[in-house]
């Protein structure tokens, strides 16, 4: 009893005006509140909510972003955490791209491999790959999941752009270039049967290395 009640205390104080707009403080209230949820009432879902609540409120804190996945994965709820990294990224600070892309790769990662859903997978690895493309760590990964998402879906041109970019990373890496382009030029030859384009990257391949018979 004493432990709904002090739930309750807890409810009316994260509703008071000052709480509203959010901060640690808010936060660390909401995560108070979720673990005597889950550990002295046992109403696990309800603390994953009041856990999602403290993450909107404060994406960057990672105890809370632990919580949540731990909660979320015990009850099986993949979906809500897939939902809850997308919430924690739209409520983060925008300048924070090592967070907002951390977040996203997570929601990919859960869309492509646990809930099998290759139409979210495939939009949230691209808006990961334009979160910051110059960043190679969040980058490249992302590309390699869309080349894997396009193949399997025979969704050449597509498919075709995401090598372009793979191979423009690798110009410190001669022979995993070639072997891209070689790659694209076999999809334009054989698959789009655009003979004019698969030998215009021939020729890209010549240019980098003129002995290539």
């Amino acid at each position: 009893w004493l432990h709904a009640k002090l739930a309750l205390v807890l409810g009316a104080q994260r509703e008071a005006p000052e709480m509203r707009d959010g901060g640690h403080e808010a936060a660390a209230l909401a995560a108070q509140l979720a673990g005597l949820q889950e550990d002295r009432l046992g109403a696990r879902q309800l603390a994953l909510a009041t856990w999602r609540e403290a993450l909107r409120i404060d994406p960057a804190d990672k105890k809370i972003r632990t919580n949540v996945e731990r909660l979320a994965t015990l009850l099986g709820r993949q979906a809500e955490l897939a939902s809850a990294w997308e919430e924690a990224f739209l409520a983060s600070d925008p300048s924070d791209l090592a967070l907002r892309g951390e977040l996203l790769e997570s929601a990919a990662e859960l869309y492509e491999h646990e809930l099998a859903d290759v139409d979210k997978a495939r939009a949230t690895w691209k808006r990961l790959l334009e979160l910051d493309p110059t960043n190679l760590h969040t980058a490249r990964p992302a590309a390699a999941a869309l080349a894997r998402l396009y193949e399997a879906a025979e969704d050449w041109r597509p498919l075709i752009d995401v090598l372009h970019r793979q191979a423009e990373w690798a110009d410190d890496a001669p022979s995993e270039k070639k072997e891209l382009l070689f790659r694209i030029a076999r999809i334009e030859e054989e698959l789009l049967v655009d003979p004019a384009a698969a030998i215009g990257t021939y020729r890209e391949i010549l240019d980098d290395d003129g002995r290539d018979l």
